[in-house]
């Protein structure tokens, strides 16, 4: 049997393959090609839902405690589920289903297939709202898929599908489109209370136009940390129950529980897990670089919303999670999607003729810019795809040898 990143390398390579042809055959048919992706995104879903059926984890995961809680649930009642996530009331209806089926694999499937439909909702409104080209918009789901933890998304549950939502109501983030931002952002909330930071560390990054207002908002998000322990002691001595849960929960984050040495984010520290964030933090720099560097020599308009902001002021409060390994691996990861995001809108508006509609163009030369833009982005996506591969410690040569043989 193949290793779970040999199986998700080669999806994606399959992916891949099959958007590309899809882009060549309906190059001048849009609306064909978004039907075709579509329906290849739903294809790839359900194949990720069927490795999420026949995945195992060898180690100790957020779903193992999760089966816990609903063997003791039960044991006792039903009420103890609804009590231990009050805070999180439509975690509940998610945690019901492997209630009712008592099987784990029926939560991982539920997970991942959540998630990742989730997450192509997420590029899609992004397509739309900034007017990405399909080989740009290609580009950027291979790299997120890349960077998303499978693994997270099968056993973490909660989160990862909060988290998509969250990241759908900013990208649809507008005047016209305000209702569904609210949607988009009350679910995630009602999910996992946790996201409710992505959209508060947006708010500070951008409710001040002045620079220096911002730079001095993101200094602050590097040491935030110390005040983050404070308000964790705080809600501790809360005589609150809602907030003696909020601070509770928050002390295992920051250790300041009596526990704290046996907790998931301790001996997840003492092994050395958070090398995978500072990786992601690297690349994501590194991807902010390129975005600079490319909207810089092709005069590209800043991309709307305040992205770029968001993107740093994001940036700094993962540096600042650091002694967390829980929040700094979640917005390591978080922060590499904003990036990705910048990198599809600037590859978009290097690589694509916006400012001359294609029926303006000879035909061959249209077809002509068309295979150039594709030939660039293509082996940009191969390079980064083969760093990320190799800074991973996955196998970079299977990796080789199923993306740059189209």
């Amino acid at each position: 049997m193949l290793p779970l990143t040999h199986v998700i390398f080669l999806l994606v390579a399959v992916y891949t393959v099959l958007a590309f042809i899809v882009n060549l055959f309906c190059i001048y048919q849009r609306h064909s090609s978004y039907k075709a992706i579509d329906l290849l995104n739903c294809i790839f879903v359900i194949a990720l839902s069927f490795v999420a059926w026949n995945y195992n984890s060898a180690t100790f995961v957020d779903l193992d405690r999760i089966m816990q809680e609903l063997e003791i649930a039960h044991q006792q009642g039903i009420h103890t589920l609804t009590d231990a996530y009050a805070m999180n009331p439509l975690s509940i209806p998610l945690l019901l289903i492997g209630y009712y089926t008592e099987d784990a694999r029926a939560l991982q499937v539920t997970g991942v297939a959540l998630s990742y439909s989730l997450m192509f909702v997420t590029i899609g409104i992004a397509k739309r709202r900034y007017r990405l080209s399909f080989v740009a918009t290609i580009l950027g789901t291979d790299l997120v898929l890349l960077c998303f933890n499978f693994v997270t998304a099968a056993c973490n549950i909660r989160f990862p599908i909060a988290m998509w939502l969250m990241l759908a109501a900013l990208v649809s983030h507008r005047k016209q489109y305000t209702p569904r931002t609210i949607i988009f952002a009350g679910i995630a909330l009602l999910v996992h209370i946790g996201t409710a930071v992505i959209p508060l560390i947006c708010l500070l990054a951008n409710c001040y136009k002045k620079k220096y207002y911002r730079i001095l908002i993101c200094v602050l998000l590097l040491i935030y940390y110390q005040s983050l322990i404070l308000f964790t002691n705080l809600l501790l001595s809360s005589s609150n129950r809602l907030m003696y849960q909020i601070g509770d929960r928050l002390s295992y984050y920051t250790g300041v529980n009596e526990n704290y040495a046996n907790s998931y984010d301790a001996i997840a520290i003492e092994s050395g897990g958070r090398l995978t964030g500072v990786i992601l933090i690297a690349l994501a720099v590194a991807a902010l670089l390129v975005y600079e560097a490319l909207s810089y020599f092709n005069s590209i308009p800043p991309v709307s919303s305040n992205l770029v902001w968001c993107t740093i002021a994001m940036l700094c409060f993962t540096v600042g999670s650091y002694s967390s390994y829980t929040i700094f691996l979640r917005y390591a990861y978080i922060s590499m999607y904003f990036v990705i995001l910048l990198l599809m809108y600037s590859l978009s508006r290097s690589f694509t003729l916006y400012d001359i509609r294609p029926l303006q163009l000879p035909q061959s030369k249209h077809l002509g810019d068309t295979r150039t833009s594709l030939l660039i982005s293509y082996w940009i996506w191969v390079v980064v795809g083969l760093i990320l591969a190799y800074c991973m410690r996955r196998d970079a040569i299977l990796y080789m040898s199923s993306y740059v043989t189209l």
